[in-house]
């Protein structure tokens, strides 16, 4: 079961009917990343959300808090979540409190929610608890499945994202952190705030995420992916663009180490045998790769290698093939490790891992 949570910013005032119980236009979940699981949220898994959630006519259980396996649950529930709907890049629902929230385990916890959500939206927020596979989807809607997704050329694999395909919505719960939405309980926009206040907000954030070991790397790739699907270019190359650079000049660094070292390998092979290197036999062999050029040396008659044997001393130069082999193992790790960091935000370690295996693989 995944269990997805949203952001913390005010909300826009009288959206609670505290006679009826009801907080209105709450954000359920947004587009974008969905920090900390390695996933995005699509516009498609906000379709499947709206309309797994309308179809309930019941409505979805609201809990306080996402209950585990020690919890009692039945004590923690509060209300139902109605009235789901798609709004821009945001599922909104309407939450309806129980009577019997009152009288709970926990205490008062209707009053309680409505007290919070009236005054102290920032506090909280919502979070989807849900089943679903994993699936890469693109922009279109085509997805495949882990599998099938690993078997995309690598220029085909840019165009996908890791989401999920959502099986069943089992709550919308309150929660206090957030994943899956900048927006808080109703999803205001950061320009209901005037610039000191926005700063002094942001500020608090930050000193409250920033506690956590991986802030720095989430926070430049979320603002990275942020501006990028905003269609807006930063002052200076993003961390993103930096990684690209890096993984096409140790390709083309790759490939000028590869050549260098069949060249030495050919150049020393061609010594062994007492071949000229700038006569016939020699560029007949060139091109064939050192292994299959050895063994037509082996095959020659005796009368050739007696040939080439009264031939002046045959002089190399050059490095050594052991020395471009360990320059060409340190410029493959190199490699290796920018592809992992290219992959890394969108498909997470293991899956970045396994691509950057398979393109090596692929590259020879």
């Amino acid at each position: 079961m995944r269990m997805l949570k949203t952001g913390e910013l005010k909300a826009a005032p009288q959206r609670v009917d505290r006679e009826a119980g009801m907080i209105f236009g709450a954000s359920v979940i947004e587009k974008g990343p969905a920090l900390g699981h390695g996933h995005m949220v699509d516009g498609t898994f906000l379709d499947q959300v709206a309309e797994m959630g309308a179809g309930k006519k019941t409505g979805i259980k609201v809990r306080l808090g996402h209950p585990n396996g020690s919890d009692d649950a039945l004590g923690q529930t509060v209300g139902k979540a109605l009235n789901f709907r798609r709004e821009d890049d945001r599922v909104l629902a309407d939450l309806k409190l129980n009577d019997s929230a009152e009288v709970s385990p926990n205490g008062d916890m209707r009053e309680f929610m409505l007290r919070k959500a009236e005054g102290e939206p920032e506090d909280f927020a919502m979070s989807i608890a849900f089943n679903g596979e994993t699936v890469f989807r693109d922009a279109d809607g085509t997805q495949f499945t882990p599998d099938e997704f690993e078997e995309l050329d690598a220029e085909d694999r840019a165009a996908f994202a890791r989401v999920w395909d959502l099986e069943t919505l089992i709550a919308a719960d309150f929660v206090d952190e957030a994943a899956a939405n900048t927006g808080g309980l109703f999803g205001e926009s950061l320009s209901v705030y005037g610039n000191g206040e926005l700063a002094a907000y942001m500020t608090g954030l930050l000193d409250k995420l920033s506690e956590r070991e991986d802030f720095p790397e989430r926070m430049a790739a979320f603002c990275e992916r942020y501006l990028r699907n905003q269609g807006k270019e930063t002052p200076h190359m993003s961390q993103g663009e930096e990684t690209d650079e890096r993984v096409t000049a140790l390709e083309s660094e790759n490939k000028e180490l590869r050549e260098k070292l069949e060249r030495s390998e050919f150049d020393a092979l061609l010594g062994r045998y007492e071949v000229d290197p700038a006569g016939e036999l020699a560029k007949s062999l060139e091109g064939l790769g050192t292994e299959k050029a050895e063994a037509i040396l082996k095959a020659m008659p005796n009368e050739v290698t007696e040939t080439q044997s009264n031939l002046p001393p045959v002089t190399v130069t050059g490095t050594k093939p052991e020395d471009d082999k360990v320059d060409l193992e340190a410029s493959k790790k190199a490699l290796f490790d920018a592809k992992v960091r290219r992959y890394e935000n969108d498909l997470g370690k293991a899956g970045a891992i396994a691509r950057a295996k398979a393109e090596m693989e692929g590259e020879g």
